[in-house]
Formats: C-alpha cells, sequence, structure tokens
C-alpha cells in the first residue's frame, strides 16, 4: 500500500500530457466538489420547489445528453485542451448567474442548459485525452490514479463547503469555485495539443457502437443521478447541511479508499467480472437501506459503502472502456460512453419527475428503488 500511495503522489513531471489531466482533475474536481452536490439544495433555499429543483437537473443533463456529438465536434476542430480552456468562461458565467439567481430567476432552466453544456465539453475532452495519453499496458494503473487523485481531493470539500455555507453562506463558495476553476486551466497551457476527427452525423459509427457498453452507461448513468441528487436531498431534509455534506465527503472517501487498491487488480479480465458483479449486488444493498434510514450515523455508513460499490462498478467498466477506445477511436467512444451516461442521468430524472408529482410523499424512496433495480441488472451485463 505505500508503494501504491508513493507512486500516486509522484507527479513531477507537470508537463506530461496525464499528469496535465491529473493537476486539473484534482483542482476543478475539489473546486466542483465544494457546490455541485449542494446545488440542488441552493435552489431549495431560494424557495424553489423539489419539483424545481428536479427540472433544473433535468435540464442540466438533458443538456450533456444532447449535446455530447456537438462537443465532440468542437473537440475535434480546436483540440481537446483548447476546449477545456475555452469552456473555463462558460463555467465561470454558469456559477456566476447562479450567484446572482435572485437577478437571474427567470431564466433559471437557461443556466441549467448552460452549465450542462460546460460540463459536457468538459468531460467529452477530458476523457478524449485522457484515453489518448494512456500507455496500454498500464492503463489499467493509471485509470485507477486518474480517478482516485480527484476523488482524494474532494474527499473533505463537500464538508467544508457545508461548514463555509453555515457561517458564510453560498457566495463565499461560489467565489471559491470560480478562483480554482482559473487555477485548473494552467497546466493545459504548457504544452501541445491534439485533434482527431470526428463526424457530428448520428450513425451507428458513434451512436449505437456496443450493446452491452450502451447498457452498462445507461445504469451508471442511473447510480450517478441517484447520489448526487436523491440521496444529498433525501439527508438535507432529514438531518440539514452539515449531514449532508458529510455524507458527500464519506462517499468520496469510499471511492478513494478503494480506487487505487483495485486499480491493479482491475487489470485482469476475469477480476473485472466479480468486482462489477459484487459491486451491483452491494451497490443495490446500500439503495434499499437507504429507506429506512433514521439516523446520521446510518447515513454516513451507507454513504461511504456506497462509495465503496460504486468504485468496484466503475473501474472495471472505464479500465474496458479505456482499452477500446484507444483501439478502435478515440473521440467516437468517449462521445458513445457520455452520450449514454448522460441518458442514463435524464430517464432516472425523469422517472423521479413523475414519482414526484404523482407520488409526491414517496418520490425520493421510490427512486431509490429505482436504483437498486438499475444497479442489480449490472449483474446480467458482467462477464
Amino acid at each position: 500500500m505505500y508503494r501504491e500511495l508513493k507512486s500516486l503522489f509522484e507527479l513531477n513531471r507537470l508537463r506530461d500530457d496525464l499528469h496535465e489531466i491529473y493537476f486539473n482533475q484534482i483542482i476543478e474536481t475539489f473546486a466542483i466538489s465544494l457546490i455541485s452536490v449542494f446545488i440542488p439544495i441552493y435552489l431549495l433555499t431560494k424557495g424553489f420547489s423539489l419539483l424545481t429543483s428536479f427540472s433544473f437537473m433535468l435540464v442540466y443533463w438533458g443538456a450533456m445528453f444532447l449535446f455530447t456529438p456537438i462537443a465532440a465536434e468542437i473537440s475535434s476542430k480546436i483540440g481537446f485542451k483548447h476546449t477545456i480552456i475555452y469552456r473555463a468562461p462558460l463555467l465561470i458565467f454558469y456559477f456566476s448567474m447562479l450567484f446572482f439567481l435572485d437577478y437571474f430567476s427567470s431564466i433559471l432552466l437557461f443556466i441549467a442548459l448552460l452549465g450542462g453544456f460546460s460540463a459536457i465539453l468538459y468531460w467529452v475532452s477530458t476523457n478524449a485525452e485522457f484515453v489518448k495519453s494512456a500507455d496500454g499496458e498500464k492503463s489499467a494503473k493509471q485509470v485507477s490514479y486518474l480517478n482516485a487523485l480527484p476523488q482524494i481531493s474532494a474527499v473533505a470539500a463537500p464538508l467544508i463547503s457545508a461548514l463555509i455555507l453555515t457561517t458564510l453562506g453560498f457566495s463565499v463558495i461560489f467565489l471559491i469555485v470560480i478562483i480554482l476553476i482559473i487555477i485548473s486551466q494552467i497546466p493545459f497551457l504548457l504544452t501541445s495539443d491534439y485533434k482527431e476527427r470526428f463526424s457530428l452525423k448520428l450513425r451507428q459509427s458513434w451512436l449505437f457502437l456496443d450493446k452491452r457498453f450502451f447498457a452498462l452507461f445507461m445504469i451508471q448513468g442511473v447510480i450517478f443521478s441517484n447520489d448526487f441528487l436523491l440521496w444529498s436531498i433525501f439527508v438535507y431534509q432529514k438531518f440539514g447541511i452539515i449531514s449532508a455534506g458529510l455524507t458527500a465527503s464519506l462517499y468520496g472517501a469510499g471511492m478513494a479508499l478503494f480506487t487505487v487498491i483495485i486499480g491493479k487488480v482491475s487489470s485482469e479480465a476475469h477480476k473485472r467480472k466479480n468486482m462489477l458483479i459484487l459491486g451491483s449486488i452491494g451497490y443495490a444493498f446500500t439503495c434499499i437501506i437507504r429507506i429506512s434510514t433514521a439516523t446520521p450515523l446510518e447515513a454516513f455508513l451507507i454513504s461511504m459503502l456506497a462509495g465503496i460499490f460504486t468504485t468496484l462498478i466503475s473501474i472495471p467498466i472505464y479500465v474496458e472502456f479505456s482499452s477500446r477506445a484507444k483501439k478502435e477511436g478515440v473521440l467516437n467512444w468517449v462521445t458513445f460512453r457520455d452520450f449514454w451516461l448522460a441518458s442514463g442521468r435524464v430517464m432516472f430524472m425523469l422517472g423521479s419527475m413523475f414519482i414526484l408529482i404523482f407520488f409526491s410523499e414517496n418520490a425520493l424512496v421510490a427512486g431509490f428503488a429505482l436504483a437498486a433495480v438499475a444497479s442489480i441488472l449490472l449483474v446480467l451485463l458482467a462477464k
């Protein structure tokens, strides 16, 4: 374990492409983690309804869904790193409009659209840059680092943010986030960029590359939405903002704890299968027990377990995805992945909103049940 941690923090060659990604992800993940989980809660504190908060995230993820091919087209034209850099002002503008929400409340859904477009520009370019730069022989280890470094840096972010929110409010958090986003762009200014041809036509070459991965990515989208939105709001409404921040931090701690350890193991196909099965069953279990959560301590334990099981799901899938993308076309595979991840989030959000409208008291609990069913389906896709 000491060797793994020593390797994890040996980031001396900043000019190397992968180290640029690591540095950017560490800073930006910390920055986004300070505020992202609290945005639906922020809307509730501003007097918006739960349905409006759901609608905001639906439009945000819907924008990621719709704009994925456009983001890929932009990346292919100006390069992955330049796309990340040029999208930073959009992200800053998005947070600035949320900061001044009292003046922009009438265009709330436009703000969500802008945020979603900014997010997909980032993730298409970041994933493409990582896959392009990764060493095929060491990709499993590098995948674990790519996931672990941001998680480690961001473990305490939600709790820190919650503490700041209770004393200084959202304005200070928004300011900190904007400054950190600017700092995170510096590494990409130091080296050359990379472009890859991509056609915007909605054709089989990227939309339906693989039936199994299509389902894997959609289910991952459901899992993310469940923890990011439903669970955070559930904990906030029951136990308050400090508990919401601590559960988010413990979720990240669970992910970081296992990510480095299992990265080495996930290079073997049969072990990836076992990890995916264990992760899917374990995550479904955490969804079921959330329904009867009665104390903050229970919520904290559930969050850490959910982070561990989410890692057992995400790392094997990303290792296999990275390997396929490296061989068959980076940008097409990244576009395919991000498109269906976003579609899973949108479908889960639509289902949750339907439950909220017609069975309002049971919306969050029913959402946990939907996520549990989706997670169990991963067992059928493990191979």
